[in-house]
């Protein structure tokens, strides 16, 4: 298991709560926890079991690709093995 965070910005739009919310469970990720302080960003907090990180945190950014392409995603939280 791994606990990791990513933040997701939307430099040419301000995504609507719902929008984001549906977006995110039609791309599979519904295990995560949403941040959606700031209208133009997201913050995604992530307990994944895998059998890597590198595994882990690619399939995470390609499921957020696939939900949002004009979004610009980082990485922000160490990624460590849960306890």
């Amino acid at each position: 298991m791994f606990e990791f965070e990513i933040v997701i910005n939307f430099p040419d739009e301000a995504l609507e709560e719902a929008v984001v919310l549906d977006a995110l469970f039609e791309a599979g990720l519904d295990d995560t926890i949403v941040g959606l302080g700031r209208p133009d960003r997201i913050a995604l907090s992530f307990t994944r079991d895998g059998p890597g990180l590198e595994e882990v945190l690619m399939d995470a950014v390609a499921q957020l690709i696939a939900a949002f392409p004009s979004a610009s995603v980082q990485v922000v939280g160490l990624a460590v093995p849960a306890t």
